[in-house]
């Protein structure tokens, strides 16, 4: 677990629990944009950049759906080309604790994750496709700290179990198709901006 996470987000609750400000006395909006700026691992691992969208619903309650996206392409001198594609979705289920202009969240987080690769030979044609499909769910803990009501910065951790189906498609009639499975839990950690509207 990163240290760095652990501490941001164990400051943000020792404010939440100090702040004698009271979450009606701040108005916060409803709808934001987040970005990851440090992510170490997880489900989302190899996602691309990914974006969250929280949605506060209430002064104690927050969905926070996902998106990210990513592309590479390998032009190999003198090999096979190799074109890869990831994409992940999923979402955040929070209740929230409110003080002050800080915010704790504990909750969940589920998400799939479809990654596909295309090894090309020197004349461009496709001999072997690769098929990653995996789903994760864990527990999330977090927490942020408004600078205003238009930013924030915060961390969270979280435990995510993954299970993941792998597919190779050879081209070839000499090799035969394989399928395997993998399953994982390990900590991931993560640090936030958002920026709310």
């Amino acid at each position: 677990m990163n240290k760095v996470t652990l501490i941001l987000v164990l400051a943000v609750a020792v404010i939440v629990f100090i702040n004698p400000a009271t979450a009606q006395d701040k108005d916060y909006r409803t709808f934001g944009i987040g970005v990851n700026v440090l992510d170490l691992g997880g489900i989302m691992y190899g996602g691309g950049a990914t974006i969250y969208v929280p949605i506060n619903l209430g002064p104690a309650f927050r969905l926070e759906p996902l998106l990210g996206f990513g592309t590479t392409s390998y032009d190999w001198e003198g090999d096979a080309d190799d074109e890869e594609t990831n994409v992940v979705i999923g979402l955040g289920v929070y209740p929230t604790i409110r003080k002050g202009d800080a915010v704790i969240y504990i909750g969940g987080r589920i998400g799939l994750a479809l990654a596909s690769e295309e090894e090309k030979d020197n004349n461009g044609d496709v001999y072997v496709e690769y098929g990653d499909f995996s789903f994760g769910i864990g527990p999330v803990l977090g927490g942020e700290y408004y600078f205003n009501q238009y930013i924030s910065l915060g961390g969270e951790m979280s435990i995510m179990f993954s299970s993941t189906t792998s597919k190779t498609d050879f081209k070839s009639e000499f090799q035969d198709d394989e399928e395997d499975s993998m399953t994982r839990i390990g900590t991931n950690s993560m640090v936030f901006i958002r920026f709310y509207f």
